[in-house]
């Protein structure tokens, strides 16, 4: 009974995404408490209001939201393979130090017709040429998202700079999305040290683990131009 209003504040917030949850994604993103699986588990079972299906959770009648996200997981993976031989070509450009899924396709949320949103970190001072080789990349093979056309295109919509990788924008929506990143290239632990300088994350989601690394240690910055 304790954990009720933790158990109902969860799932009213992913149901706002129609998004049911497996039990790990319960347990990672349970808001705001600190509890373990098993004992997760146990008071699930004891909540009238939680429903399951096919290993998923959802708010009580809200069953239809079980097969599309069933359905919406196979486009998600069919959309990632197009995303990593797309990355395979963009790591050759020296300043991309990091390139990750962000938006639906990484919350295995994706609709056909949705584009691939891309989250990349670069060496310091080499944002902006970078933001414009990417572009220019994309546009030129033909994977950039368009007004009208978007399915299985391209939208790198948030760049940030090794030099300065702290999220101010501190709410639990961000923290959602940073934590549903799906990192495809990370050198020299650039992605690590992001998901360690923002570890505020867990303010939000207490069962969530960071594997932090050692900032003072982090690579000379010659190595990052």
């Amino acid at each position: 009974m304790q954990n009720k209003i933790f158990l109902l504040d969860t799932l009213l917030y992913f149901d706002i995404f129609n998004y049911p949850l497996t039990l790990n994604e319960f347990h990672t993103f349970l808001i705001g408490k600190r509890i373990s699986k098993r004992n997760l588990k146990e008071s699930i079972r004891q909540e009238r209001f939680i429903e399951a299906r096919e290993g998923l959770y959802y708010l009580k009648g809200k069953k239809n939201i079980v097969e599309q996200r069933i359905f919406r997981d196979v486009i998600s993976r069919e959309k990632r393979k197009i995303a990593e031989d797309v990355v395979k070509w963009l790591a050759w450009f020296p300043s991309i130090q990091s390139i990750a899924l962000s938006g639906s396709v990484a919350c295995n949320n994706a609709k056909e017709e949705d584009d691939i949103d891309l989250f990349i970190i670069t060496s310091p001072n080499t944002m902006w040429i970078t933001r414009f080789f990417v572009y220019s990349f994309l546009k030129i093979t033909g994977k950039m998202r368009g007004k009208k056309q978007k399915n299985n295109l391209f939208c790198p919509n948030m760049f940030l700079s090794f030099d300065s990788l702290e999220i101010n924008q501190k709410n639990i929506y961000t923290a959602s999305e940073i934590l549903h990143l799906v990192p495809l290239l990370d050198k020299n632990s650039s992605f690590s040290c992001f998901l360690t300088i923002n570890s505020w994350v867990t303010n939000f989601f207490p069962n969530t683990r960071i594997r932090r690394v050692e900032l003072k240690k982090q690579i000379p910055i010659e190595m990052c131009l």
